[in-house]
């Protein structure tokens, strides 16, 4: 099929415009799935392959090629039970499949169960003596139960038969980040940073490595690079602000704010300048919207708008954002600032409905829930205000902003007793983080509660030894052969 030979030549755009319109044509036949699968898979766009592989699976289950991708993808998603069955499912059409026991020990080591697990990675490894993935999966199930040096004992090995490969390198830091060996992983990264280049996931691992230990003049222009690169996701830019308001106060000099501009991703783009305005830094957030190409600066002048405010200049920043709303009344950027100007000038009741307004339309603004808990505080409605901050941390449970902000409102309102629950309960969903650690004694000792003190010093302790950034709530981190221990 021309599809096929285009995939073989390396033309990826030319086998999926085929592809597409193969499947247009006849969209009954399952191998034209799996070779979409194929095709999407070099394409780097895993979730488009996994969806292809389910299509190929509902016109032909016993598809064995689609069977391997599906179990695969599935477990690299943390979709263990999905995996799983896949797997039984290959297991059965083809008992001596590879992928089938490497799926089956990493779904049984996600669930503790290291007899099955174990079972399962010798399996594999009779079947592929040497094999790098199985003996990636050995290893970790070693590491998952403390035997620390028998995993590194067994990738050591494997490195000397298959060479230091991306997936045998992770693996052995991995197992030197579950032991908190930072020395170790130092030499680690060392090896492994010059072959995964493109791998941004592993480029922002390095970085909060390096912020943790830190070296922060390293970390500070390897997070900024991960933002000017055009296919950066939302999630990993969040990962990178998150590093920000851990550990930097000034992470962009002129350079990387106008390599950060000049990125097509308007989104990161926009983000990152709503990042560094919370972070209170309107001079970086200017200086990367002058790098912004002209025909798109006009989705950002309401945000050009809220640094100017923040700099002082109140006429320019008026100006700017009454010219964003005459083109869209409803800009959440421009209505932010005019809600947070009419809660400056006391007009507390336009800005409370523009706030809300704000979030209705984001609800994920840390600073429009802020300043409509001020607003409502501001007509003595602490109790709504406490509503507000409550459920902002509910919605962004690890954003380290809203928990000062929501301190500080609790202090002033005398309630310094639920102050320390709420930094005890942002420790919980953040318990690699420094800073929530701190805060949380910090709490303690306006509690001059011992008992807390203690629980609070001895999670920084351990907090200092986690070289890995907190998984959000309910999402799961890298999995499948690359995921952490």
């Amino acid at each position: 099929m021309l599809a096929q030979t285009l995939l073989e030549a390396g033309n990826l755009p030319g086998a999926n415009i085929i592809i597409m319109r193969a499947i247009s044509e006849r969209d009954d036949v399952a191998d034209y799935y799996v070779l979409q699968g194929r095709i999407n898979l070099a394409l780097k766009k895993n979730d488009a392959a996994l969806q292809s592989y389910s299509q190929a699976l509902d016109l032909d289950a016993s598809n064995v090629d689609a069977l391997t991708q599906f179990a695969l993808l599935n477990a690299q998603y943390g979709q263990t039970q999905a995996a799983n069955d896949a797997a039984d499912r290959l297991l059965v059409l083809q008992p001596q499949s590879l992928v089938g026991h490497q799926v089956k020990a990493l779904a049984a080591l996600t669930r503790n169960r290291f007899a099955d697990a174990t079972e399962y990675a010798d399996k594999a490894l009779a079947l592929a003596p040497g094999d790098e993935g199985a003996s990636a999966i050995k290893a970790r199930i070693l590491a998952k139960q403390g035997k620390i040096p028998e995993a590194r004992a067994l990738i050591d090995t494997a490195l000397i038969s298959k060479g230091e490969t991306p997936l045998l390198l992770t693996t052995l830091l991995n197992i030197n980040r579950k032991a908190g060996d930072a020395q170790k992983m130092v030499a680690n990264y060392q090896r492994l940073m010059p072959i995964v280049e493109d791998d941004l996931d592993a480029q922002v691992d390095y970085a909060n490595f390096l912020y943790k230990t830190g070296k922060a003049d390293t970390a500070r222009p390897i997070s900024a690079r991960v933002l000017a690169i055009p296919t950066v996701t939302s999630a990993q830019a969040e990962q990178v602000f998150r590093m920000w308001s851990e550990y930097d106060s000034d992470p962009l000099d002129a350079k990387t704010q106008r390599a950060i501009g000049a990125s097509p991703n308007l989104p990161v783009v926009r983000a990152t300048l709503r990042t560094l305005l919370l972070n209170g830094l309107p001079d970086a957030a200017l200086g990367v919207m002058n790098a912004v190409p002209a025909d798109k600066s006009q989705g950002i002048s309401a945000i050009r708008a809220q640094a100017l405010y923040a700099k002082g200049d109140i006429s320019g920043a008026k100006s700017l954002m009454l010219q964003a709303l005459r083109e869209d009344k409803n800009n959440p950027d421009a209505l932010l600032l005019r809600g947070m100007m009419e809660l400056r000038f006391r007009n507390t009741p336009k800005a409370i409905v523009d706030l809300q307004s704000v979030i209705s339309d984001d609800p994920l603004n840390p600073a429009a829930y802020d300043s409509l808990a001020k607003a409502f505080a501001a007509q003595r409605r602490q109790w709504r205000s406490r509503q507000l901050y409550e459920e902002a941390l509910q919605k962004m449970p690890q954003n380290l902003f809203l928990l000062k902000q929501y301190l500080q409102f609790l202090h002033s309102s005398g309630d310094n007793s639920r102050a320390m629950n709420v930094a005890r309960q942002f420790t919980r969903t953040s318990p690699a983080s420094v800073r929530a650690w701190s805060e949380f004694a910090a709490q303690c000792r306006a509690n001059n509660d011992a008992s807390c003190l203690r629980e609070a010093q001895a999670g920084n302790a351990t907090a200092a030894t986690l070289f890995a950034l907190d998984d959000p709530p309910g999402v799961s981190s890298r999995r499948g052969l690359f995921g952490k221990i």
